[in-house]
């Protein structure tokens, strides 16, 4: 292999890297009291149809949506910090992310 080789083939390496780095995937975020917006929405309506929350789905994480998550983090055996995120999203109940 020749040197001007070697210096192109690890260039194009690095970049390659650097590529990868920089546009990894975002991780995946956690919603609770306070948070609001569309995932909000998405986790009171689930909670709502699988009979947790009782509010009115406003999209607004407030306390009632807080203690339907806590509820269902202890009736599924997770930690119940009224998170709700990665570790909440249980088996086939997709609470946040993915389908029902």
């Amino acid at each position: 292999m020749n040197e001007h080789f070697r210096n192109n083939y690890f260039t194009a390496v690095r970049i390659c890297l650097l590529l990868l780095m920089t546009h990894a995937p975002a991780r995946a975020s956690s919603y609770s009291y306070g948070s609001s917006g569309q995932t909000v929405r998405t986790i009171q309506e689930r909670l709502s149809a699988w009979g947790y929350y009782t509010g009115k789905v406003d999209s607004i994480f407030g306390t009632l949506t807080r203690k339907a998550v806590t509820a269902f983090q202890k009736k599924n055996g997770l930690t119940p910090d009224g998170v709700a995120g990665p570790a909440t999203d249980y088996g086939d109940a997709k609470l946040c992310y993915g389908p029902q």
